[in-house]
């Protein structure tokens, strides 16, 4: 026998298969009927439940058929008196459902409509007390309800949502209702679901698509919090997590203002200590150099000494646990300052004004007596040394002291144990030096 060539099994392999072609139409006319007859079927009965403010399905059924089309007059009596016996009997949905389709009635008496706001109240409220999932709320169409029972299902809704471990929807679901309700009855309930929503996505592990963390989510529900009820209890702990997500996220000047969000509006807060502590140390760490931007130094130093004040030995809180994180701050914050000015002066030493070199060296070197740095004193007494001689005139042996100086042993030819005035005596003749600086700039 012989073998089939090359060509001969390309196409058998390309040969379709026998009953594919068989089976084509049946699926075809399969699809169409549904199409055809079922999909009507399902959205007639979908639509004549959004019709009468139905959502979801109940398993119970109700003690009499529901009425079709509006009430008459005398059939509303009866029917209130339906829907009472069903919320009694615990048919919440359906007492709730009776009491949406009266509500269509033409001419109801102001007692009736009342008695119908009651109505759906308590079957809401019943219903929220029951359900033991987050869907069961759905039963009823927010939109339809009177805003107090909507309050109580939005409420109801996300307590599950919470408890099914999703804080997301839960917080969703207040907000698109607060939006319509801003001033609700139920603010101190929402409130406290926001704060435990925001509270498990802070805590979460998580991620979205093994990218995203959702911990990143929780600060725009604490943000919603602390704008939208900022009379909260907990609104100062929301505060200080959104700090906390602000550093995280390396965004220093947001964590900055939420920190002191929280000492303007929650100076009693068990988070006020800390927070006082962070704000000077959060402005070092987001100082990128030390010879730029002098006054956030400045603000950092003077905070940071405050805090000392209050909370040191002898302050009226002291705070022995957090004191020595404070002061290391202190020590880079005054260390950064005073290499600031001696860098100033090594700039006035370039462009051969004195004057300018001998306020910041006099300046450098009352902040490192003040504050214990021997080293950086050094430094700028012998700065301040060489201003001198410039502006008397007299000759100094070229690089005797530079910018390479202001972290490391000085030049031996220097004599620092003879310098002839100190720090404090140099403060006192800053006003002669001001006058000559000016003096300067007016013959230039």
């Amino acid at each position: 026998m012989s073998r089939p060539t090359p060509r001969q099994q390309s196409h058998a392999r390309r040969r379709p298969r026998l009953h594919a072609p068989a089976l084509r139409p049946t699926a075809r006319c399969i699809g169409l009927t549904l199409a055809l007859v079922g999909l009507p079927a399902l959205g007639g009965c979908a639509g004549l439940g959004n019709s009468i403010g139905l959502g979801r399905a109940s398993a119970d059924q109700p003690l009499a058929p529901m009425p079709s089309g509006r009430l008459a007059t005398a059939e509303i009596e009866a029917e209130l008196a339906l829907s009472q016996r069903e919320l009694d009997a615990e048919l919440y949905t359906e007492g709730a459902r009776r009491a949406l389709l009266i509500r269509e009635a033409r001419d109801l008496e102001p007692e009736q409509r009342n008695r119908v706001e009651e109505l759906l109240e308590l079957g809401v409220r019943g219903l929220a007390e029951t359900a033991t999932r987050s869907s069961e709320m759905e039963r009823l169409r927010p939109q339809d309800l009177p805003r107090r029972a909507r309050a109580i299902q939005a409420t109801a809704k996300a307590r599950l949502l919470l408890d099914e471990s999703k804080p997301g929807l839960a917080f969703e679901t207040l907000r698109q209702f607060e939006l319509v309700h801003p001033a609700h009855s139920l603010r101190a309930e929402a409130a406290e679901l926001v704060y435990r929503a925001g509270v498990q996505l802070y805590e979460s592990k998580a991620r979205t698509l093994l990218i995203f963390k959702k911990r990143d989510r929780a600060a725009g529900v604490f943000d919603y919090l602390v704008l939208q009820h900022p009379s909260f209890r907990d609104a100062d702990d929301a505060y200080f997590r959104l700090s906390e997500l602000h550093r995280d996220a390396r965004n220093l000047p947001r964590a900055i203002d939420r920190l002191e969000d929280l000492l303007v509006f929650h100076p009693d807060s068990s988070h006020a200590l800390e927070a006082e502590s962070l704000i000077p140390r959060l402005r070092l760490a987001n100082q990128e150099r030390y010879d730029y931007d002098r006054g956030n130094l400045e603000r950092a130093r003077d905070e940071l000494l405050q805090w000392l004040q209050r909370h040191g030995p002898g302050g009226t809180a002291p705070a022995p646990d957090l004191e020595p994180t404070v002061r290391a701050a202190l020590g880079a914050c005054t260390d950064s300052l005073i290499r600031a000015d001696l860098a100033t002066a090594d700039f006035y030493r370039e462009v051969e004004r004195p004057e300018g070199m001998r306020l910041a060296a006099a300046r450098a070197a009352e902040q490192a007596a003040r504050f214990g740095h021997a080293e950086l004193e050094a430094t700028a007494l012998a700065w301040l040394r060489e201003a001198d001689r410039l502006i008397m005139g007299d000759a100094v042996p070229t690089g005797t002291v530079g910018a390479d100086d202001l972290g490391e042993d000085q030049d031996q030819d220097l004599d620092f144990g003879d310098v002839e005035r100190g720090a404090g005596d140099v403060l006192d003749d800053l006003e002669a030096v001001l006058k000559t600086i000016d003096a300067g700039i007016q013959d230039s």
